[in-house]
């Protein structure tokens, strides 16, 4: 079994956090795309000496993704990865947070490797314009679709403190606006 059923009772609280299997996935993942990242490169500049925009997409998702590994990494210090109720206030604040810093970075690690696609397709295929003019608007309406996401996360709370600082009054959106954004 896998995980514990939720009518039993666990002997530690260390079999409870699942923060260093959430950095341990998030470092692993991270370092094989560097290792297909770097070998790419390599070929681009070194073999081909012709970089494209797709590879400074690439690049620029990775960073995304390495940004979103550091801000996870440090959500799961204050106890990400852990049940919410066994928290402190002060740890659900960071918890929360951290969480919150690393949805911008996360989101764009996912939506920027669509533009990079659809440069490398544009620049192998050379399609006709009606089916480059389609690629690249469902790649960008992907894109304004997550940065939406983004905006709504950040505007649902005024002021926007008031999500993770408990002693900060605020006034937020139905949750049904998140739920339906996200």
């Amino acid at each position: 079994m896998l995980y514990p059923r939720a009518t039993e009772v666990t002997d530690t609280k260390e079999m409870e956090d699942r923060g260093p299997t959430i950095v341990t996935l998030l470092v692993v993942f991270t370092i094989i795309s560097a290792l297909f990242i770097a070998a790419r490169l390599f070929v681009r500049i070194k073999l081909l000496r012709n970089l494209g925009a797709d590879d400074y997409l690439i690049t620029l998702a990775w960073i995304c993704a390495i940004i979103n590994t550091g801000i996870s990494a440090r959500a799961t210090h204050w106890g990400s990865g852990r049940h919410f109720d066994d928290l402190t206030p002060a740890q659900k604040s960071k918890v929360i947070h951290y969480n919150l810093a690393a949805f911008c970075p996360s989101i764009l690690s996912i939506g920027i490797p669509k533009l990079a696609v659809v440069a490398l397709l544009t620049k192998l295929l050379e399609p006709a314009r009606w089916r480059r003019i389609t690629m690249w608007t469902a790649a960008g309406a992907t894109n304004l679709l997550l940065f939406g996401c983004v905006i709504i996360l950040y505007a649902q709370c005024q002021p926007a403190r008031s999500q993770w600082d408990f002693s900060v009054e605020g006034q937020c959106w139905s949750p049904w606006v998140l739920f339906i954004g996200l």
